[in-house]
């Protein structure tokens, strides 16, 4: 529906059209944050905001960084409808910081085939720090896409519509 060779924010905009109509909410934002004090050339400036749709903000990582580390999460929380509020950990700018790039996208739709709640348990799972927790897990019973190879297995997931879909791929 897109195609290629399209600039990012050409396809931005015709993802956000095409997916309103269809149940599906989808907010893409891109941003650029820039120490004050840096000279920015004017083409690198242009070419992420018209191509990228990634506007420069100027921001004064020098005097106020962990001011500037607020002004990017208050930013990224409203455009994803507060699903992510701290991008950013106390430590992730400093005054050292010249350019923060920022690529924020908010996606919800329901499943094609939804999740019984009847079927959600609390079973273990380990992030990457390798402390174990019992979280809830959802479960389901059905007919779905799939795929393998020697190294992953993977699943596809359709939302409403058959049109998009979640494709979970899991090392062996």
């Amino acid at each position: 529906f897109v195609p290629t060779g399209t600039p990012a924010k050409d396809f931005a905009a015709a993802l956000t059209r095409w997916s309103n109509p269809r149940g599906i909410q989808l907010s893409i934002a891109n941003r650029l944050f820039g120490e004050r004090t840096v000279k920015f050339e004017a083409p690198f400036i242009e070419v992420t905001r018209a191509d990228f749709a990634a506007p420069l903000e100027l921001l004064d990582y020098k005097g106020a960084h962990a001011a500037a580390r607020q002004h990017i999460n208050t930013w990224v929380a409203e455009r994803t409808q507060d699903k992510i509020k701290d991008l950013l950990p106390p430590d992730g700018v400093d005054a050292a910081t010249r350019l923060v790039l920022v690529n924020a996208i908010y996606f919800k739709a329901g499943w094609q085939t939804p999740f019984k709640k009847d079927n959600t348990e609390r079973a273990p799972f380990t992030p990457l720090t390798g402390a174990k927790k019992n979280v809830e897990m959802m479960g389901a019973l059905q007919n779905m896409m799939h795929g393998s190879s020697p190294a992953y297995d993977a699943v596809a997931m359709p939302y409403v519509g058959s049109e998009v879909e979640l494709v979970a791929i899991a090392p062996k």
